[in-house]
């Protein structure tokens, strides 16, 4: 079996820039070897992605809906949902990592991914 090769995953929170989660090939953080990255802005209501890019030689290898499922874990902790602007050819994709057409939206590319409810504890 054929083993992949390890890779390295920071997230960034700066006050100065859009927070940012980027996944690189090496497990060391080089920039000709990023694989990919998710920016996205935190509001009270709301995670909202911003920019969501695999480099074109790591596309459709699992990478971008690895990076989804980091942003989505940091939302399900926060109990924030995460709303997104897509194109046309990336709603398959979004529909795979759990994502839904927005209520009451005129425009079908405006998406939506819920938490799920903490349960309380007793």
């Amino acid at each position: 079996m054929k083993r992949k090769p390890p890779f390295c995953v920071i997230f960034k929170l700066k006050k100065k820039d859009l927070p940012t989660i980027t996944l690189y090939e090496s497990n060391t953080p080089v920039k000709d070897k990023m694989i990919g990255y998710v920016q996205f802005q935190i509001y009270p209501d709301r995670i909202d992605a911003v920019d969501v890019t695999i480099e074109p030689h790591f596309q459709k290898k699992g990478y971008g809906r690895f990076l989804m499922k980091i942003l989505q874990a940091y939302a399900q902790e926060l109990q924030l949902p995460i709303e997104l602007s897509s194109l046309d050819n990336a709603l398959p994709f979004y529909k795979k990592c759990g994502f839904t057409k927005k209520p009451r939206q005129s425009n079908n590319l405006e998406l939506i991914w819920r938490p799920k409810r903490k349960r309380k504890k007793k």
